[in-house]
């Protein structure tokens, strides 16, 4: 009993001591909070403002330029990479825009610069063909480079090769090669590698002394001429001097326009859509054609969100402008040599809305086209569409007649997007109609 008496006061006094000890330090964090609380009474209290995000800044300032003789002046959101800053004359330039405007950089769509593999993106390099190889020799030296081709069905009326055994020859050989034109001086090709995560296509041409390599998304080869001629209305645009070599505003590029004349109507429409005029360097025209594509169409519709139909692949759309006036017989002269050179049409009954018929015994190629044609009256013809017939390796096209305001329009497209004639013809006239003059 000793024994515990002796073992339980020292206990108890180690207890006493941290009790004791315990409330000295609670009673030392209540005056600190005290002070500190007091502290934070005598001071004012200002609230951080809130971050503001700013708008990325885009440097648009015009760049004069000039590779292989051909002086340039490219808004900076262009380009690519740094132009070199030891003068006039490069080497070389790479741009930089989105399908399927051939837009740059601006604050409204810089995120889709941003993202992983190429997507809407599309590089276009010009080069100076004397510090280098023209597209001639680059494509004999492709040709050596595979042991053995193995050509392919034509698709989207280019030549399509593959190489017979990828590992053969030298390096490792996986590309496909699309021929356009083979012809000397205009020799023009594709090289796409489709064995990585995303495959790209590299389209190659000599222009004006420069070698044009456009790099685009493999998934848009189907579309190809239209990126073809739209790059090099773009570099065209670039070689005309500005007015003023002023700063453009952020979502803004330097969009280079023609005036011109058709049918007592005037238009200021972008260089980039304009083809070819019947007369340069002049504003009255007798006819005008005109190069874009089905997106563009349909933007001021999208826009203004009308109730439009979108079913629409992002395909080429040409459309040819002639002045009525120059053109007398018009639509129905047309309408009715077509049915001279085919006497002898099938009715295969209504189509999208048109009377569809096909040559009974087509006598060549030439005369071989589906007609389809809106309001069978001949007294109330209002517009028509003559397609080719289906062809091994050949895309089917169509040409679609109407008139309106004076002026005689012929636009193609791809008969797949036939269906949707009405509201191309209604987006056509917009399109133009967006660009006139009051």
């Amino acid at each position: 009993m000793k024994i515990t008496k002796r073992i339980a006061l020292p206990i108890l006094a180690i207890f006493v001591l941290i009790a004791s000890i315990g409330a000295y330090t609670n009673s030392l964090a209540q005056n600190e909070t005290s002070s500190s609380s007091s502290v934070v009474e005598n001071k004012t209290i200002t609230t951080p403002k809130p971050l503001e995000l700013k708008s990325p800044v885009i440097d648009t300032s015009i760049k004069h330029a000039s590779v292989a003789g051909n002086d340039m002046w490219i808004p900076r959101h262009y380009k690519m990479g740094s132009y070199d800053s030891k003068g006039l004359q490069q080497q070389s330039i790479l741009l930089r825009v989105l399908y399927p405007d051939f837009e740059p950089r601006s604050a409204k769509n810089l995120n889709y610069f941003k993202e992983l593999g190429f997507g809407r993106k599309i590089m276009i390099l010009m080069s100076d063909i004397s510090q280098g190889t023209n597209s001639q020799f680059k494509l004999d030296i492709l040709k050596k480079r595979y042991p053995s081709f193995e050509q392919q069905q034509d698709i989207y009326g280019l030549e399509h090769f593959v190489p017979s055994n990828p590992n053969e020859g030298i390096g490792t050989i996986r590309e496909e090669l699309f021929i356009a034109s083979s012809k000397p001086k205009q020799i023009s090709y594709i090289k796409c590698e489709p064995h990585v995560s995303n495959p790209f296509c590299v389209y190659l041409q000599d222009y004006l002394g420069m070698q044009i390599e456009v790099t685009f998304s493999k998934s848009y080869l189907s579309e190809w001429e239209l990126i073809r001629n739209s790059s090099i209305n773009l570099i065209k645009g670039f070689m005309s001097k500005p007015i003023q070599s002023q700063e453009l505003s952020d979502d803004v590029s330097l969009e280079k326009s023609v005036h011109i004349k058709i049918a007592e109507s005037e238009y200021l429409i972008p260089k980039r859509f304009i083809d070819s005029l019947s007369k340069r360097d002049a504003v009255e025209q007798k006819s005008v054609l005109l190069l874009t594509n089905l997106s563009n169409l349909y933007r001021r519709s999208i826009e203004q969100e009308s109730n439009v139909s979108t079913n629409l692949k992002a395909d080429f759309v040409q459309i040819h402008l002639q002045d009525l006036n120059k053109h007398p017989n018009g639509m129905r002269g047309i309408y009715e040599l077509i049915r001279k050179e085919q006497p002898s049409l099938t009715k295969q009954g209504n189509e999208f809305n048109l009377l569809f018929e096909v040559p009974t015994s087509p006598q060549s190629a030439s005369f071989n086209y589906e007609l389809f044609t809106e309001n069978n009256a001949t007294s109330n013809l209002s517009s028509f569409v003559r397609c080719s017939r289906k062809r091994e390796g050949k895309n089917q096209t169509c040409k679609h007649i109407f008139e309106y305001d004076g002026i005689l329009f012929s636009v193609s497209y791809l008969k797949e997007n036939l269906p949707e004639w009405k509201v191309i013809q209604q987006e056509t006239i917009s399109f133009l109609d967006g660009y006139k003059i009051d």
